[in-house]
């Protein structure tokens, strides 16, 4: 009997983050995204050899990043980067202060 669609992209997610952190002896982190029925889209992510303040860290680093490439969109006057630029800002403003890259990505939970 075939897993439910979901499970089978966690697992695959899950596995994609333990061959990449066997292959490379690094910390990995893996997401993932897939269509399915009704135009909605699933989405996966996992870690291999990480703390919750690394992971904390990385997914802090992509929203902050995130923010520069909406900005681009946004000048050109996409209302879609426009909305994004705005959400993405308030969440990496909400993250900021509380964040120290140094330690916090060292911390171990």
């Amino acid at each position: 009997m075939r897993a439910p669609d979901h499970l089978r992209l966690e697992n695959q997610t899950r596995d994609a983050a333990a061959r990449l952190h066997r292959t490379t002896a690094l910390p990995a982190l893996t997401a993932t995204l897939r269509e399915v029925e009704g135009g909605g889209v699933g989405c996966a992510w996992a870690a291999e050899n990480m703390t919750l303040g690394e992971i904390e860290f990385v997914a802090f680093v992509l929203l902050d990043q995130l923010t520069g490439k909406l900005a681009e969109g946004a000048a050109e006057g996409c209302e879609n980067c426009t909305a994004g630029q705005e959400r993405v800002t308030a969440a990496v403003a909400i993250l900021r202060p509380g964040l120290r890259p140094i330690g916090d990505a060292a911390g171990h939970c």
